[in-house]
């Protein structure tokens, strides 16, 4: 119970806030919107409190099963969030997640986390983005979400990798949009895990609202 009210007041906490921020920010379509100083340290406070603490949704899973909560960020000013277990695994207090695509590995037999990372698709590289999907090793289990801007520099080689882990939306992922992923390295089918925002119910400037998944996947089993 308490976990539901912590995510509804976490979405009220940040359409309020981008209000403010609609009023404050300097006009800008690719910098990041800077504000009264204050505002950052109670958004910073509200945030480890809420979004960065534990992992209240908690997942109940069936044995041999990995449970996930995966939240995209809010324009660029909320980050995004992927809890694994029920525990923390990417998320600002933890000094990994940034702009654009964001990548919880995780083994697929034990559960445990492998590695993150995340890829900077408006003025960095593809290449490194490239490199680290092709060392994904078979049967782990790969947790993504867009925060700020994911696409520009997604190139079809990126976009087919990310496909082969069971993506459906990739190849049409545009411009700003919000996206999470939860898929495979060795499955077979389309993961049924998958969201990304309508951009009719796009808000605070245009930006797309914070899209989410969560649920549970079987371990890999050879």
């Amino acid at each position: 119970m308490f976990g539901e009210k912590k995510d509804i007041f976490l979405k009220i906490f940040s359409v309020i806030f981008n209000f403010f921020l609609f009023f404050f920010r300097k006009e800008s379509k690719q910098k990041p919107i800077k504000i009264w100083p204050g505002l950052n340290k109670i958004r910073d406070f509200i945030l480890f409190l809420l979004n960065e603490g534990p992992c209240f949704r908690k997942n109940v899973c069936p044995a041999n099963h990995i449970g996930f909560f995966v939240q995209s960020g809010a324009a660029n000013v909320v980050p995004p969030k992927i809890c694994v277990n029920n525990n923390l695994a990417l998320g600002t207090v933890m000094n990994n997640a940034g702009s654009g695509i964001n990548i919880v590995v995780v083994n697929g037999k034990s559960g445990d986390v492998m590695k993150t990372d995340h890829f900077n698709m408006y003025s960095g590289s593809v290449e490194p983005l490239i490199e680290f999907l092709k060392g994904v090793e078979t049967g782990s289990v790969v947790l993504m979400a867009v925060y700020d801007e994911g696409s520009t520099k997604l190139n079809e080689e990126a976009r087919t990798l990310i496909s082969d882990l069971g993506s459906s939306t990739i190849h049409s992922l545009g411009y700003r949009d919000n996206w999470v992923f939860v898929g495979g390295k060795g499955t077979t089918g389309k993961s049924n895990f998958e969201k990304v925002n309508d951009d009719s119910k796009n808000k605070y400037d245009n930006w797309p609202e914070m899209v989410e998944v969560e649920g549970c996947v079987p371990k890999y089993v050879e």
